[in-house]
């Protein structure tokens, strides 16, 4: 029998840790489970299920949820030996660590999103994920990340096989994330400089680049707006058909001109399974967009 402790994030009422609860007992091997919500704490006893496959389900119940500790055996039953157990693919001793310098993350939830596919990756025992440095940090568990415990003691510690792991972790990481809707690419040693510069670099590209797209929606849009609110709403005055064409013909042109960006990403989000902040957007500007056409025809 062993002992899981996880932090779990997210959960905000009762009900919430009784699906965070329920998500846990669901997985074979599991005897008991117990969620508390200040401090967000689980703790799992469990007989065969591992800590990946629990914090799996918790992410897939749609929270996140981090080791707190070390799990502990705990005494079993009296056919069991004394002899502590040998170690296994669930042994969480600390492995290499990779560096990934991922774009396209715009707001937290782009980075629960990168964060939650990382954990998914076999053999991951810690992430971290940064927006303003567009990097994530991942610390594999040493025996996962080769499915043997002796290469993966090796490769932690520079053995022959070390190139072969770092090589196929990496490619499972790269993949993870952009399976999710992002780039990623591996940073190489001795470029943190030179990428931090970069980062801050894209940045300030992205804020040019949404200040110019801001100027051409609002240079589009005014007039919309003036005919819509200021002719119609505030003067009562009825705008004949052809204007109102005009007027659709303007929106639209927001929408795929300086709303592009938006859509796209929204539409990488919706393939993927996930959302942000992207998909709220263009949820709202659709759906608008969508029955004011339909009111016009």
């Amino acid at each position: 029998m062993s002992e899981f402790r996880f932090k779990v994030s997210g959960m905000t009422c009762h009900k919430c840790v009784a699906h965070v609860k329920e998500a846990l007992e669901r997985v074979p091997g599991v005897r008991s489970a117990e969620v508390q919500l200040e401090p967000g704490r689980a703790v799992v006893q469990a007989d065969g299920a591992g800590r990946h496959t629990l914090m799996g389900a918790v992410l897939d119940a749609g929270y996140e949820i981090e080791e707190e500790g070390e799990e502990s055996d705990q005494p079993g039953p009296a056919v069991d030996s004394p002899a502590a157990p040998a170690a296994g693919p669930e042994t969480m001793a600390t492995g290499p660590q990779v560096v990934l310098e991922v774009s396209g993350m715009t707001c937290a939830a782009c980075v629960a999103s990168v964060e939650r596919a990382l954990r998914r990756v076999e053999g991951t025992a810690r992430v971290e994920v940064n927006l303003p440095a567009e990097c994530a940090t991942v610390t594999l568990a040493a025996g996962d990340a080769t499915g043997n415990n002796e290469e993966g003691d090796e490769a932690a510690n520079g053995g022959p096989v070390a190139a072969t792991v770092a090589r196929d972790a990496v490619a499972a990481l790269i993949r993870a994330v952009e399976e999710s809707g992002y780039a990623a690419r591996e940073r190489v040693a001795g470029r943190e400089v030179a990428a931090e510069r970069e980062a801050i670099e894209n940045r300030l590209a992205l804020v040019a680049a949404a200040r110019r797209r801001f100027l051409e929606a609002m240079a589009l849009g005014l007039p919309v707006f003036l005919a819509a609110m200021g002719a119609e709403m505030l003067l009562g005055i009825e705008l004949p058909t052809w204007v109102k064409w005009i007027e659709a013909a303007l929106t639209t042109a927001v929408l795929l001109g300086p709303g592009r960006p938006i859509l796209h990403m929204a539409w990488k989000q919706t393939r993927h399974g996930s959302a942000n902040m992207d998909s709220l957007v263009a949820l709202g500007t659709l759906a608008s967009w969508g029955a004011s056409s339909y009111s016009l025809l």
